[in-house]
């Protein structure tokens, strides 16, 4: 009877099993995060790299210590070589492998430009090749929703915040480029590229508790209980960046501190309308109080 059924099209009788063995998910592409809840202070984040640095040395020398000294050796030929003594095509292609490879920068700059670009760079780079240079510049742009949010959040502060941010930016770009020149300021775009990589991976990352934390332990000796909001260190962000890209105008006017004096004067301008604003905010309280 049962194959009569099956042969004019009947449906079979599943037939019961027991239970079967509980599946797993499949494993995220993307790797676990570092626990940053468990850390309290900035100095924590150091010896936790620190310590990690240690226990993963063999994987940090294939990764970033060869290269690194590989690399090195390239930037030593490249600066041995007299620019001055070439013109034309060959002075362009040399001044090209210059600019891609930041020769010019001091060891300082040029050391943090080859990590980024053995990190962060490296994951871009199979990121584009995995699913296209399209699907990571979206994902990229996912920073500029949170950006646009945290200046409405900040109403209030938020001037105070990109001044003094913008500032340290200048400041700290004049810093990598040396002398603000153009043929160095690769430097300071993988930087940005950097910073712009992890704010579009949302709020919960290092980069944002590592901000909050420095800011905790550095104002805390000054004034008991200062924090950050997520919000006010997206601004923050935002104002780092601007600085670090507008630095990009002294080079092509040519002006060595440029960075240093317009970043100190953003910085000291964002200071003051802090401090001018909590004296006012502490006096409309006391007369509160009196009254």
């Amino acid at each position: 009877m049962t194959k009569q059924a099956s042969a004019v099209g009947l449906p079979k009788i599943p037939t019961p099993i027991g239970n079967s063995a509980p599946v797993s998910p499949p494993a995220s592409s993307r790797t676990r995060g570092i626990p940053v809840q468990e850390f309290k202070h900035s100095w924590e984040i150091f010896l936790y790299f620190l310590g990690n640095g240690i226990k993963n040395i063999p994987h940090l020398a294939k990764n970033i210590l060869i290269p690194l000294l590989a690399v090195t050796v390239l930037n030593i030929v490249l600066e041995s070589i007299n620019n001055y003594m070439l013109f034309g095509f060959p002075k362009t292609i040399l001044m090209f492998f210059v600019f891609i490879t930041a020769t010019y920068n001091s060891i300082l700059p040029r050391t943090l430009f080859w990590i980024i670009v053995f990190t962060i760079g490296k994951k871009l780079y199979f990121r584009v090749r995995s699913n296209g240079f399209k699907v990571v510049l979206e994902e990229l742009k996912r920073f500029i929703p949170t950006v646009k949010e945290a200046l409405h959040n900040t109403q209030d502060i938020k001037i105070r915040l990109l001044l003094m941010a913008t500032g340290l930016g200048f400041v700290t770009a004049n810093f990598l480029t040396r002398n603000n020149r153009l043929d160095k300021v690769l430097v300071t775009y993988v930087l940005v590229l950097a910073i712009i990589d992890s704010m579009s991976k949302g709020q919960d990352t290092m980069l944002y508790h590592g901000v909050r934390l420095v800011y905790q332990d550095v104002i805390g000796m000054i004034r008991k209980g200062a924090a950050l909001q997520v919000d006010q260190v997206t601004v923050l962000l935002l104002g780092y960046v601007l600085g670090l890209l507008a630095n990009s105008l002294f080079g092509i006017l040519k002006m060595d501190t440029g960075g240093y004096v317009v970043g100190l004067i953003l910085f000291i301008v964002g200071m003051a309308m802090f401090f001018v604003n909590s004296k006012g905010v502490n006096g409309h309280q006391h007369q509160d109080s009196q009254g």
